[in-house]
């Protein structure tokens, strides 16, 4: 069974929501939304995004200097942002975190999301940047907590100065391609085995969590998880059950 993989970018601007430490998914704080990128595409443009904010803010604060890819071209500016790059107490806590998940939740994502303008309850999946490389969900804290349950294997990536400094390099250079730009989100990322499903009850917490879910009306009704819970829930831990034996048994 093919897993599929969701990412998040956090630090900056992006509140560490997730902390991954204990090698599993813990949440720092469970009353916020947590965003998360459906493809990679959109995480390397989310996380170009955030990085070429922290350049232009750095070039504000530091130079009173407009960034612009035309003044990289400029020697005397580039060497000065790379020196700022260097020496800021800003670029720090930057990562990329991606979450192998079975296909079937990747499909209660898609048909139990709406955009925020069309959502009837505060815990709903939120649907983000849908026309920007597949865009996103905004999941409650009810979703996080069947993410956790339903992700096999996680990997983290520390984003690093020198990354922030190549970065910069490369759009000096003119290139311009979104997902190719942070070509270091796949260079040196750890991969472990979520905590999780070591444990031979987490069948029964799937299914509390869905249940969780259901009871908080966090689902779409015209969904097969709305028009049956029951055998989604069934068909989802069975899914589980057949990716965690593959995993083990390769």
């Amino acid at each position: 069974m093919a897993l599929k993989n969701l990412y998040r970018f956090q630090g900056l601007a992006s509140f560490k929501s997730i902390d991954l430490s204990e090698r599993e998914i813990n949440l720092v704080k469970d009353n916020n939304y947590v965003y998360i990128s459906k493809s990679y595409d959109h995480h390397a443009y989310f996380t170009y995004k955030r990085m070429r904010k922290l350049l232009q803010e750095l070039s504000r604060t530091e130079l009173d200097i407009n960034f612009s890819n035309a003044l990289l071209r400029d020697t005397r500016y580039y060497h000065k942002m790379q020196e700022i790059v260097a020496n800021s107490d800003r670029v720090t806590n930057m990562e990329s975190l991606s979450f192998k998940v079975v296909p079937s939740f990747m499909e209660l994502l898609d048909k139990n999301s709406c955009y925020n303008e069309k959502k009837e309850k505060n815990n709903s999946l939120e649907r983000v940047d849908r026309k920007v490389f597949g865009g996103g969900y905004g999941l409650s804290k009810e979703w996080l907590e069947l993410l956790n349950y339903l992700t096999l294997v996680y990997s983290v990536k520390d984003i690093s100065r020198n990354n922030l400094l190549v970065l910069l390099r490369r759009i000096r250079e003119g290139m311009y391609s979104i997902p190719e730009i942070p070509a270091f989100l796949n260079e040196g990322r750890s991969e472990y085995i979520n905590n999780v499903i070591l444990s031979p009850f987490n069948k029964y917490e799937i299914r509390r969590a869905m249940e969780n879910i259901y009871d908080a009306g966090a689902y779409n009704e015209d969904s097969e998880f709305g028009k049956h819970p029951t055998l989604t829930i069934k068909k989802v831990c069975n899914e589980y059950l057949d990716a965690r034996y593959e995993l083990f048994n390769k």
